[in-house]
Order: C-alpha cells, then structure tokens, then sequence
C-alpha cells in the first residue's frame, strides 16, 4: 500500500492482478489500474516515482511497470520482464543518489 499524491491509499491487489485506489474523503474504493494492463500479473508492491507515476512490480512475470499516476494507464515496462537482477522481486522504493564523496568525508 502507497499514499498517492491526492491523499488516496493505492493497493497492490496481486490476486486480481490490479490496483485498487481507496478515497480518502468518502473511503469509496475502485480500480485504478486494470486487471493484466500492460502484463500486470501478481501485483506484489507499488509506489509513486519522482516523476508522479505509479511503479507496479509485477512478481508473476518479474517486471516493474509504469502508470499514469493521473489516471492508471499503462505507460511502459521500467524494468521488462527477463531484465538481470529482477527475481520474484518483492519490494520497491525511490531515493535520491547520495554524493559517494560527502557521503565519505562525514561517515569515514
């Protein structure tokens, strides 16, 4: 689950292969991502990138796709299916790179 930028819960609904968007002023829920858009199958963990899309693992195929974070479409595979590294992938997260120098003056 994600708190969006609206103020709404996101779930990853795996056993459905959706997302599902609660609102948060009436606690009214609906699908904001589609069953299997763009090959979403197990959604595992999702969360609103830096960009204001939504990132969806999708564990059953081993993918993190990319939506619309306006509307839940799909927009592209971030990490295709088949791509290293991705194996029955679990969680996912977003964070700024840290400068390795300053990062080395201050904790050496």
């Amino acid at each position: 689950m994600v708190v969006g930028p609206d103020g709404n819960l996101f779930i990853a609904n795996g056993h459905a292969d959706n997302v599902l968007e609660v609102d948060a002023n009436d606690g009214s829920i609906s699908v904001f991502v589609a069953a299997g858009s763009g090959g979403l199958d197990f959604a595992r963990d999702l969360v609103f990138g830096p960009d204001g899309d939504l990132y969806v693992i999708s564990r059953g195929n081993n993918a993190v796709l990319r939506y619309s974070g306006s509307d839940g479409s799909f927009t592209d595979a971030f990490l295709p299916s088949g791509s290293p590294g991705l194996d029955q992938p679990q969680s996912l997260i977003f964070t700024t790179r840290i400068n390795d120098e300053l990062f080395r003056d201050r904790f050496e």
